[in-house]
């Protein structure tokens, strides 16, 4: 499974770079559209659309920065570990599906499968951790038998 762990935090990393990008090109456009902005006889609706402007850019600003902050807690994953029980960076099979414990980007799909990125702080990562092969949790009703863990 480590050349799934490969693909999947490539394919992760493939993901947030493309946030990135779109961010950066609301951000310009957003400057854009702020600075070319004219100001009309209604002088209060051009200053609120300015405003508005800056706060797209602000809130996009911060997308960026999340998004650089989870690419780098996806560089820090070892790819290589084989643990008997669940911890950062495993990537667990249930009998629900896949989970990889790394950075919370939802439903990845990849080589016809799919696998759910969780952070580890999520509440279903905290109730995997530390299960082992074998072992069921239950967790919101439901029963999820680990499989594997890599």
């Amino acid at each position: 499974m480590s050349k799934i762990k490969e693909a999947l935090s490539s394919a992760m990393l493939h993901i947030l770079n493309q946030r990135i990008d779109e961010s950066k090109a609301a951000i310009d456009s957003a400057i854009e559209s702020r600075n070319t902005a004219t100001k009309s006889s209604a002088g209060d609706k051009h200053e609120t659309g300015r405003a508005l402007m800056q706060i797209e850019i602000d809130n996009q600003k911060k997308q960026v920065a999340n998004s650089i902050l989870l690419k780098s807690t996806l560089a820090q994953i070892p790819l290589d570990t084989n643990t008997h029980t669940i911890d950062f960076g495993s990537l667990v099979e249930t009998s629900q599906g896949f989970f990889y414990l790394s950075v919370s980007l939802g439903k990845v799909e990849l080589s016809g499968g799919v696998y759910f990125t969780v952070s580890p702080s999520t509440p279903l990562a905290q109730a995997l951790i530390g299960a082992k092969l074998g072992d069921t949790i239950t967790f919101q009703n439901r029963s999820y038998e680990i499989l594997s863990i890599e």
